[in-house]
Protein backbone atom coordinates (compact mmCIF):
# COMPACT_ATOMS: atom_id res chain seq x y z
CA UNK A 1 0.00 0.00 0.00
CA UNK A 2 1.29 3.26 -1.21
CA UNK A 3 0.33 6.60 0.46
CA UNK A 4 1.45 10.31 -1.24
CA UNK A 5 0.02 13.43 -0.62
CA UNK A 6 0.52 16.63 -2.24
CA UNK A 7 -0.29 20.60 -0.93
CA UNK A 8 -3.04 22.25 -3.23
CA UNK A 9 -2.63 25.51 -1.11
CA UNK A 10 -5.52 27.26 0.57
CA UNK A 11 -5.15 24.97 3.62
CA UNK A 12 -5.82 21.78 1.73
CA UNK A 13 -4.44 18.30 0.90
CA UNK A 14 -4.82 15.66 -1.85
CA UNK A 15 -4.01 12.31 -0.33
CA UNK A 16 -3.64 9.30 -3.16
CA UNK A 17 -3.84 5.86 -1.60
CA UNK A 18 -3.14 2.84 -3.44
CA UNK A 19 -3.97 -0.37 -2.31
CA UNK A 20 -2.73 -3.54 -4.01
CA UNK A 21 -4.47 -6.87 -3.94
CA UNK A 22 -1.29 -8.45 -1.71
CA UNK A 23 -3.16 -5.61 0.82
CA UNK A 24 -7.01 -7.23 1.18
CA UNK A 25 -6.88 -10.87 -0.84
CA UNK A 26 -5.92 -12.81 2.24
CA UNK A 27 -8.90 -11.37 4.13
CA UNK A 28 -11.29 -11.58 1.34
CA UNK A 29 -10.37 -15.51 0.20
CA UNK A 30 -10.75 -16.02 4.24
CA UNK A 31 -14.38 -14.80 4.28
CA UNK A 32 -15.58 -16.18 1.09
CA UNK A 33 -14.06 -19.34 2.20
CA UNK A 34 -16.50 -18.88 5.22
CA UNK A 35 -18.88 -18.24 3.39
CA UNK A 36 -18.32 -21.57 1.18
CA UNK A 37 -18.62 -23.62 3.82
CA UNK A 38 -21.84 -22.50 4.88
CA UNK A 39 -23.39 -21.95 1.36
CA UNK A 40 -26.10 -23.51 0.33
CA UNK A 41 -26.53 -23.62 -3.74
CA UNK A 42 -28.85 -26.50 -5.99
CA UNK A 43 -26.73 -29.33 -7.29
CA UNK A 44 -24.17 -29.14 -4.07
CA UNK A 45 -23.89 -30.02 -0.55
CA UNK A 46 -23.76 -27.76 2.22
CA UNK A 47 -19.82 -27.10 2.05
CA UNK A 48 -19.21 -28.42 -1.21
CA UNK A 49 -20.12 -25.45 -3.68
CA UNK A 50 -16.63 -24.80 -5.94
CA UNK A 51 -14.92 -21.19 -5.01
CA UNK A 52 -15.61 -20.37 -8.11
CA UNK A 53 -18.91 -19.99 -7.82
CA UNK A 54 -18.68 -18.42 -4.18
CA UNK A 55 -16.15 -15.71 -5.57
CA UNK A 56 -18.21 -14.73 -8.39
CA UNK A 57 -21.46 -14.70 -6.80
CA UNK A 58 -19.73 -12.84 -3.04
CA UNK A 59 -16.59 -11.77 -4.22
CA UNK A 60 -17.68 -8.07 -5.47
CA UNK A 61 -19.24 -7.47 -2.20
CA UNK A 62 -16.74 -8.40 -0.24
CA UNK A 63 -13.75 -7.07 -2.05
CA UNK A 64 -15.51 -3.81 -1.76
CA UNK A 65 -16.48 -4.24 2.58
CA UNK A 66 -12.63 -5.21 2.55
CA UNK A 67 -11.12 -2.47 0.76
CA UNK A 68 -13.30 0.31 2.15
CA UNK A 69 -12.37 -0.75 6.04
CA UNK A 70 -9.03 -1.04 4.66
CA UNK A 71 -9.09 2.17 3.23
CA UNK A 72 -11.12 3.87 6.44
CA UNK A 73 -8.42 2.47 8.57
CA UNK A 74 -5.57 3.71 6.56
CA UNK A 75 -6.49 7.12 6.12
CA UNK A 76 -7.35 7.50 9.93
CA UNK A 77 -3.51 6.19 10.76
CA UNK A 78 -1.92 8.16 8.12
CA UNK A 79 -3.73 11.57 9.65
CA UNK A 80 -2.63 10.45 13.06
CA UNK A 81 0.82 9.86 12.32
CA UNK A 82 1.39 12.68 10.12
CA UNK A 83 0.06 14.70 12.95
CA UNK A 84 -2.25 16.59 10.93
CA UNK A 85 -4.40 18.43 12.68
CA UNK A 86 -7.44 18.69 9.98
CA UNK A 87 -10.90 20.31 9.43
CA UNK A 88 -14.32 17.76 9.47
CA UNK A 89 -13.65 14.61 7.68
CA UNK A 90 -11.55 13.53 4.08
CA UNK A 91 -13.78 14.19 0.69
CA UNK A 92 -13.16 12.17 -2.24
CA UNK A 93 -11.81 14.57 -4.21
CA UNK A 94 -13.44 15.56 -7.68
CA UNK A 95 -10.73 15.95 -10.04
CA UNK A 96 -9.55 12.26 -9.80
CA UNK A 97 -11.85 9.33 -10.55
CA UNK A 98 -11.19 6.36 -8.29
CA UNK A 99 -9.25 3.53 -9.89
CA UNK A 100 -10.32 -0.34 -9.91
CA UNK A 101 -12.49 -3.07 -10.51
CA UNK A 102 -13.98 -4.89 -7.49
CA UNK A 103 -15.02 -7.25 -9.33
CA UNK A 104 -11.37 -8.75 -9.61
CA UNK A 105 -8.46 -8.50 -7.48
CA UNK A 106 -7.13 -5.29 -8.86
CA UNK A 107 -5.04 -2.66 -8.27
CA UNK A 108 -7.10 0.56 -6.70
CA UNK A 109 -6.41 4.10 -6.42
CA UNK A 110 -8.60 6.60 -4.29
CA UNK A 111 -7.91 10.32 -4.16
CA UNK A 112 -9.16 12.57 -0.66
CA UNK A 113 -9.05 16.25 -0.02
CA UNK A 114 -8.08 16.69 3.66
CA UNK A 115 -9.01 20.19 5.23
CA UNK A 116 -6.22 21.34 7.35
CA UNK A 117 -6.41 23.60 10.32
CA UNK A 118 -4.60 26.26 10.41
CA UNK A 119 -1.76 27.79 12.91
CA UNK A 120 -2.29 30.89 14.85
CA UNK A 121 -1.39 32.60 18.15
CA UNK A 122 -3.77 32.60 20.95
CA UNK A 123 -1.88 35.09 23.18
CA UNK A 124 -4.77 35.12 25.84
CA UNK A 125 -1.93 36.48 28.26
CA UNK A 126 -2.06 40.03 26.57
CA UNK A 127 -5.61 39.91 25.82
CA UNK A 128 -7.97 42.53 27.86
CA UNK A 129 -11.81 41.63 28.41
CA UNK A 130 -14.53 43.89 30.26
CA UNK A 131 -15.41 41.79 33.11
CA UNK A 132 -19.15 42.70 35.40
CA UNK A 133 -18.72 42.07 38.95
CA UNK A 134 -22.45 41.79 40.53
CA UNK A 135 -23.26 44.24 43.77
CA UNK A 136 -25.49 41.66 45.79
CA UNK A 137 -27.24 44.18 47.92
CA UNK A 138 -29.81 44.23 51.20
CA UNK A 139 -32.63 43.61 49.29
CA UNK A 140 -31.52 40.72 47.37
CA UNK A 141 -30.31 39.19 50.72
CA UNK A 142 -33.91 39.74 51.54
CA UNK A 143 -35.57 37.53 48.33
CA UNK A 144 -32.56 34.90 49.18
CA UNK A 145 -33.54 34.83 52.82
CA UNK A 146 -37.34 34.51 52.25
CA UNK A 147 -36.76 31.87 49.39
CA UNK A 148 -34.92 29.85 52.01
CA UNK A 149 -37.21 30.20 54.54
CA UNK A 150 -40.41 29.03 51.60
CA UNK A 151 -38.45 26.63 50.32
CA UNK A 152 -38.11 24.63 54.12
CA UNK A 153 -41.17 25.87 55.59
CA UNK A 154 -43.90 23.22 56.91
CA UNK A 155 -47.43 22.86 55.73
CA UNK A 156 -50.41 23.89 57.95
CA UNK A 157 -54.37 23.70 57.88
CA UNK A 158 -55.58 27.02 57.60
CA UNK A 159 -59.03 27.92 58.24
CA UNK A 160 -59.26 30.65 55.70
CA UNK A 161 -59.97 31.05 52.69
CA UNK A 162 -57.98 29.65 49.35
CA UNK A 163 -55.01 32.30 48.62
CA UNK A 164 -52.08 32.08 46.03
CA UNK A 165 -49.91 29.67 47.20
CA UNK A 166 -52.09 27.15 49.17
CA UNK A 167 -52.58 23.85 48.45
CA UNK A 168 -56.10 22.10 48.58
CA UNK A 169 -57.17 18.77 49.44
CA UNK A 170 -60.58 16.56 49.23
CA UNK A 171 -62.48 13.88 47.03
CA UNK A 172 -62.48 14.91 43.36
CA UNK A 173 -65.30 13.08 41.36
CA UNK A 174 -65.72 12.88 37.52
CA UNK A 175 -68.75 14.43 36.26
CA UNK A 176 -70.97 14.31 33.54
CA UNK A 177 -72.64 16.17 30.53
CA UNK A 178 -75.50 16.91 33.25
CA UNK A 179 -72.90 17.86 36.31
CA UNK A 180 -73.50 15.21 38.09
CA UNK A 181 -71.46 12.15 39.20
CA UNK A 182 -70.34 9.97 36.25
CA UNK A 183 -71.58 6.85 36.64
CA UNK A 184 -68.02 4.67 36.98
CA UNK A 185 -66.46 7.81 36.80
CA UNK A 186 -63.00 8.74 38.06
CA UNK A 187 -63.00 9.32 41.70
CA UNK A 188 -60.20 10.26 43.51
CA UNK A 189 -60.24 10.16 47.26
CA UNK A 190 -56.82 12.23 48.41
CA UNK A 191 -57.24 14.69 45.52
CA UNK A 192 -55.32 17.58 45.54
CA UNK A 193 -54.81 20.89 43.89
CA UNK A 194 -51.56 23.36 44.23
CA UNK A 195 -52.99 27.02 43.35
CA UNK A 196 -49.78 28.51 41.80
CA UNK A 197 -49.46 25.51 39.53
CA UNK A 198 -52.57 26.33 37.56
CA UNK A 199 -52.40 28.20 34.57
CA UNK A 200 -55.38 28.94 33.57
CA UNK A 201 -57.10 32.12 35.06
CA UNK A 202 -60.70 30.79 34.66
CA UNK A 203 -60.18 27.68 37.27
CA UNK A 204 -57.95 29.94 39.56
CA UNK A 205 -60.56 32.62 39.80
CA UNK A 206 -62.94 29.17 40.73
CA UNK A 207 -60.64 28.29 43.50
CA UNK A 208 -59.33 31.08 44.97
CA UNK A 209 -61.36 32.62 47.86
CA UNK A 210 -63.05 29.26 48.38
CA UNK A 211 -63.01 27.73 51.94
CA UNK A 212 -63.44 24.83 53.96
CA UNK A 213 -66.20 22.91 52.65
CA UNK A 214 -67.27 24.66 50.20
CA UNK A 215 -67.32 22.84 46.49
CA UNK A 216 -65.27 23.59 43.29
CA UNK A 217 -65.59 22.57 39.58
CA UNK A 218 -63.39 22.22 37.50
CA UNK A 219 -62.34 21.15 34.15
CA UNK A 220 -59.43 18.33 34.64
CA UNK A 221 -57.40 19.41 31.35
CA UNK A 222 -57.30 22.63 32.21
CA UNK A 223 -55.98 22.35 35.62
CA UNK A 224 -53.47 20.04 34.34
CA UNK A 225 -52.76 22.38 32.60
CA UNK A 226 -53.54 20.48 28.94
CA UNK A 227 -50.93 17.65 30.11
CA UNK A 228 -51.78 14.35 29.84
CA UNK A 229 -48.99 13.09 31.98
CA UNK A 230 -49.59 16.03 34.88
CA UNK A 231 -53.18 14.96 34.61
CA UNK A 232 -52.61 11.31 34.93
CA UNK A 233 -50.69 12.11 38.08
CA UNK A 234 -53.34 14.13 39.44
CA UNK A 235 -56.06 11.41 38.86
CA UNK A 236 -54.17 8.83 39.76
CA UNK A 237 -54.69 7.01 36.61
CA UNK A 238 -52.56 5.76 33.63
CA UNK A 239 -51.17 8.74 31.36
CA UNK A 240 -52.96 6.40 28.45
CA UNK A 241 -56.58 6.80 29.73
CA UNK A 242 -55.68 10.60 31.12
CA UNK A 243 -55.56 11.39 27.16
CA UNK A 244 -59.45 10.35 26.66
CA UNK A 245 -60.73 12.29 29.73
CA UNK A 246 -61.84 15.65 29.10
CA UNK A 247 -64.33 15.81 31.83
CA UNK A 248 -65.31 18.52 34.75
CA UNK A 249 -64.80 17.21 38.01
CA UNK A 250 -65.75 18.77 41.72
CA UNK A 251 -63.79 18.84 44.52
CA UNK A 252 -65.55 19.46 48.53
CA UNK A 253 -62.50 21.13 49.52
CA UNK A 254 -61.40 19.26 52.75
CA UNK A 255 -58.38 21.15 53.70
CA UNK A 256 -56.43 24.28 53.01
CA UNK A 257 -52.63 24.53 53.17
CA UNK A 258 -50.84 26.98 53.47
CA UNK A 259 -46.66 27.30 53.96
CA UNK A 260 -45.34 28.44 57.22
CA UNK A 261 -41.92 29.56 56.20
CA UNK A 262 -39.09 28.40 58.74
CA UNK A 263 -37.91 30.35 61.39
CA UNK A 264 -34.75 31.99 61.59
CA UNK A 265 -32.82 29.78 63.80
CA UNK A 266 -30.13 27.96 64.44
CA UNK A 267 -31.96 24.30 63.48
CA UNK A 268 -32.38 26.18 59.88
CA UNK A 269 -28.67 27.23 59.61
CA UNK A 270 -27.63 23.99 60.55
CA UNK A 271 -29.90 22.49 57.57
CA UNK A 272 -29.11 24.91 54.98
CA UNK A 273 -25.39 24.91 56.03
CA UNK A 274 -24.78 21.54 57.78
CA UNK A 275 -20.58 22.27 57.86
CA UNK A 276 -20.72 26.01 59.05
CA UNK A 277 -20.99 26.96 62.54
CA UNK A 278 -23.39 29.72 62.37
CA UNK A 279 -25.26 30.82 65.20
CA UNK A 280 -26.85 34.25 64.36
CA UNK A 281 -29.09 35.93 61.77
CA UNK A 282 -26.36 38.37 61.00
CA UNK A 283 -23.75 35.55 60.22
CA UNK A 284 -26.47 33.85 57.88
CA UNK A 285 -27.46 36.46 56.16
CA UNK A 286 -23.95 36.83 55.49
CA UNK A 287 -23.18 33.28 54.22
CA UNK A 288 -26.16 33.93 52.13
CA UNK A 289 -25.16 37.32 50.85
CA UNK A 290 -21.37 35.01 49.81
CA UNK A 291 -23.37 32.44 48.03
CA UNK A 292 -25.25 34.66 46.03
CA UNK A 293 -21.72 36.66 44.85
CA UNK A 294 -20.79 33.25 43.52
CA UNK A 295 -23.87 32.75 41.79
CA UNK A 296 -23.53 36.41 40.21
CA UNK A 297 -19.70 35.51 39.58
CA UNK A 298 -20.53 32.37 37.69
CA UNK A 299 -23.00 34.74 35.40
CA UNK A 300 -20.38 37.36 35.33
CA UNK A 301 -18.35 34.59 33.89
CA UNK A 302 -20.51 33.26 31.06
CA UNK A 303 -21.26 36.59 29.99
CA UNK A 304 -16.84 37.18 29.72
CA UNK A 305 -17.30 33.85 27.25
CA UNK A 306 -19.40 35.02 25.00
CA UNK A 307 -17.88 38.23 24.81
CA UNK A 308 -14.46 37.10 24.60
CA UNK A 309 -15.44 34.64 22.22
CA UNK A 310 -16.46 36.99 19.84
CA UNK A 311 -13.44 39.33 20.25
CA UNK A 312 -11.01 36.76 19.78
CA UNK A 313 -12.87 35.63 16.59
CA UNK A 314 -12.91 39.02 15.29
CA UNK A 315 -9.23 39.93 16.57
CA UNK A 316 -7.33 36.33 15.73
CA UNK A 317 -9.50 36.22 12.32
CA UNK A 318 -8.01 33.08 11.74
CA UNK A 319 -8.20 32.03 7.78
CA UNK A 320 -9.75 28.96 6.82
CA UNK A 321 -10.10 26.83 3.51
CA UNK A 322 -13.24 27.57 2.62
CA UNK A 323 -14.13 26.18 -0.57
CA UNK A 324 -13.46 22.52 1.21
CA UNK A 325 -15.50 23.25 4.33
CA UNK A 326 -18.15 24.41 1.97
CA UNK A 327 -17.94 20.95 0.13
CA UNK A 328 -18.01 19.53 3.74
CA UNK A 329 -20.87 21.13 5.09
CA UNK A 330 -22.87 20.46 2.18
CA UNK A 331 -22.30 16.48 2.55
CA UNK A 332 -22.87 16.45 6.23
CA UNK A 333 -26.12 18.23 5.88
CA UNK A 334 -29.02 16.87 3.21
CA UNK A 335 -31.39 19.88 4.32
CA UNK A 336 -28.61 22.22 3.48
CA UNK A 337 -28.89 24.14 0.02
CA UNK A 338 -25.56 26.21 -1.66
CA UNK A 339 -27.82 29.15 -1.56
CA UNK A 340 -28.53 28.61 1.74
CA UNK A 341 -24.77 27.53 3.10
CA UNK A 342 -23.59 30.88 0.84
CA UNK A 343 -26.19 33.34 2.44
CA UNK A 344 -25.20 31.82 5.98
CA UNK A 345 -21.48 30.86 5.55
CA UNK A 346 -20.35 33.63 7.16
CA UNK A 347 -21.71 32.44 10.63
CA UNK A 348 -20.18 28.56 9.95
CA UNK A 349 -16.80 30.17 9.28
CA UNK A 350 -17.56 31.76 12.78
CA UNK A 351 -18.20 28.92 14.83
CA UNK A 352 -15.21 26.65 12.94
CA UNK A 353 -13.26 29.46 14.30
CA UNK A 354 -13.89 29.45 17.76
CA UNK A 355 -14.22 25.98 18.07
CA UNK A 356 -10.30 26.45 17.10
CA UNK A 357 -9.91 28.48 19.14
CA UNK A 358 -11.71 26.69 22.05
CA UNK A 359 -9.88 23.75 21.41
CA UNK A 360 -6.79 26.11 21.65
CA UNK A 361 -7.79 27.28 25.38
CA UNK A 362 -8.25 23.72 26.46
CA UNK A 363 -5.00 22.12 25.23
CA UNK A 364 -2.81 25.29 26.90
CA UNK A 365 -4.61 25.41 29.91
CA UNK A 366 -5.81 21.63 30.42
CA UNK A 367 -9.47 22.52 30.22
CA UNK A 368 -11.15 19.30 31.15
CA UNK A 369 -14.47 17.57 33.04
CA UNK A 370 -14.64 14.43 34.92
CA UNK A 371 -17.74 12.49 35.72
CA UNK A 372 -17.09 13.46 39.44
CA UNK A 373 -17.86 16.94 39.09
CA UNK A 374 -20.99 15.97 36.99
CA UNK A 375 -22.11 13.86 39.32
CA UNK A 376 -21.46 17.15 42.32
CA UNK A 377 -23.60 18.90 40.08
CA UNK A 378 -26.31 16.56 40.05
CA UNK A 379 -25.95 16.36 43.75
CA UNK A 380 -25.99 20.54 43.78
CA UNK A 381 -29.24 20.44 41.69
CA UNK A 382 -31.31 18.26 44.24
CA UNK A 383 -30.31 20.24 47.13
CA UNK A 384 -31.43 23.30 45.42
CA UNK A 385 -34.76 21.81 45.19
CA UNK A 386 -34.59 20.88 48.44
CA UNK A 387 -33.81 24.77 50.02
CA UNK A 388 -30.16 24.90 49.14
CA UNK A 389 -27.21 24.73 51.54
CA UNK A 390 -24.20 22.22 51.52
CA UNK A 391 -24.44 18.73 51.43
CA UNK A 392 -23.63 16.34 53.86
CA UNK A 393 -22.89 12.96 54.03
CA UNK A 394 -25.65 11.38 54.73
CA UNK A 395 -27.48 13.27 52.45
CA UNK A 396 -24.58 12.44 49.67
CA UNK A 397 -25.57 8.69 50.60
CA UNK A 398 -29.27 8.68 49.87
CA UNK A 399 -28.46 11.10 46.72
CA UNK A 400 -25.94 8.99 45.05
CA UNK A 401 -28.52 6.12 43.70
CA UNK A 402 -30.81 8.82 42.22
CA UNK A 403 -27.24 10.26 40.92
CA UNK A 404 -25.96 7.50 39.20
CA UNK A 405 -29.35 6.95 37.45
CA UNK A 406 -29.39 10.21 36.12
CA UNK A 407 -26.37 9.84 34.16
CA UNK A 408 -27.37 6.58 32.63
CA UNK A 409 -29.69 9.33 30.46
CA UNK A 410 -26.25 10.02 28.28
CA UNK A 411 -28.23 13.43 26.75
CA UNK A 412 -29.20 14.43 30.04
CA UNK A 413 -25.66 14.26 31.62
CA UNK A 414 -24.03 15.69 28.60
CA UNK A 415 -26.09 18.83 28.53
CA UNK A 416 -24.63 19.00 32.56
CA UNK A 417 -21.05 18.31 30.98
CA UNK A 418 -21.13 21.04 28.47
CA UNK A 419 -22.79 23.63 31.25
CA UNK A 420 -19.14 22.65 33.57
CA UNK A 421 -17.21 22.78 30.54
CA UNK A 422 -18.46 25.98 29.71
CA UNK A 423 -17.70 26.85 33.38
CA UNK A 424 -14.19 25.81 33.20
CA UNK A 425 -13.40 27.69 29.48
CA UNK A 426 -14.96 31.03 31.28
CA UNK A 427 -12.99 30.66 34.10
CA UNK A 428 -9.21 29.98 31.93
CA UNK A 429 -10.24 33.11 29.97
CA UNK A 430 -10.45 34.78 33.67
CA UNK A 431 -7.54 33.91 34.85
CA UNK A 432 -5.42 34.28 32.03
CA UNK A 433 -6.78 37.62 30.00
CA UNK A 434 -6.19 40.60 31.19
CA UNK A 435 -9.75 41.76 32.95
CA UNK A 436 -11.12 45.38 32.84
CA UNK A 437 -13.17 44.67 35.96
CA UNK A 438 -16.79 46.62 36.39
CA UNK A 439 -19.16 46.69 39.38
CA UNK A 440 -22.58 46.79 37.97
CA UNK A 441 -26.39 45.96 39.84
CA UNK A 442 -27.68 43.17 38.97
CA UNK A 443 -30.97 44.84 36.75
CA UNK A 444 -27.79 47.00 34.81
CA UNK A 445 -26.50 43.19 34.18
CA UNK A 446 -28.95 41.86 32.91
CA UNK A 447 -28.93 45.00 30.44
CA UNK A 448 -25.70 44.00 29.58
CA UNK A 449 -26.13 40.81 28.59
CA UNK A 450 -28.91 41.20 26.39
CA UNK A 451 -27.53 43.86 24.32
CA UNK A 452 -24.24 41.10 24.46
CA UNK A 453 -26.92 38.73 22.71
CA UNK A 454 -28.76 41.28 20.44
CA UNK A 455 -25.20 41.75 18.76
CA UNK A 456 -24.23 37.73 18.99
CA UNK A 457 -26.03 36.89 15.69
CA UNK A 458 -24.79 33.76 14.99
CA UNK A 459 -24.48 30.56 17.47
CA UNK A 460 -21.05 29.27 18.17
CA UNK A 461 -22.77 25.44 18.14
CA UNK A 462 -20.25 24.12 20.81
CA UNK A 463 -19.70 20.57 19.24
CA UNK A 464 -18.81 19.59 23.05
CA UNK A 465 -17.16 16.64 22.02
CA UNK A 466 -14.42 19.02 22.35
CA UNK A 467 -12.48 16.39 20.15
CA UNK A 468 -12.07 17.98 16.38
CA UNK A 469 -10.06 15.23 15.47
CA UNK A 470 -10.86 13.14 12.30
CA UNK A 471 -13.20 10.49 11.54
CA UNK A 472 -13.17 8.85 8.42
CA UNK A 473 -17.19 8.48 7.12
CA UNK A 474 -16.35 8.20 3.49
CA UNK A 475 -19.02 6.37 2.37
CA UNK A 476 -19.12 3.59 -0.88
CA UNK A 477 -20.33 6.38 -3.32
CA UNK A 478 -17.14 8.48 -2.59
CA UNK A 479 -14.83 6.06 -3.19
Amino acid sequence: MNITQEDKGDLTKLVKIEIQPEDYKESVDKQLKDYQEKAQEPGFRVGKVPFGIINKKYGKAVRLDEINKLLSDKINSYIEESKLNILGQPLANQDHDPKGDFGKDDTFEFYFDLGIAPNFELDLENREFDFYRIKVDEKQVDEYVENIRNQNGSQENVDDEVKEGDIVKGVMTELDENGQPKEEGIVKEDGMLSVDYIKDEEVKKEILGKKKDDTITFNGKKVANENDTELASMLGIEKEQAAEVDSDFSMKIAEVLRNKPAELNEELYQKIYPKEEIKTEEEFRAKVKEDAEKAYERESERLLLATASDKLVDDINIELPDEFLKRWLLQNDEKLSAEKLENDYERYSRTMQWQLIENEIIKTYNVEVKDEEVKEQIRGYFMQQMGGGEISDEMKQQLDPIVDQMMQNKEQAKQIYDQLFDEKLAKAVKENAKLNEKEVTYDEFIKLAQEQQKDHDHDHDHDHDHDHSHEDESSDEEK
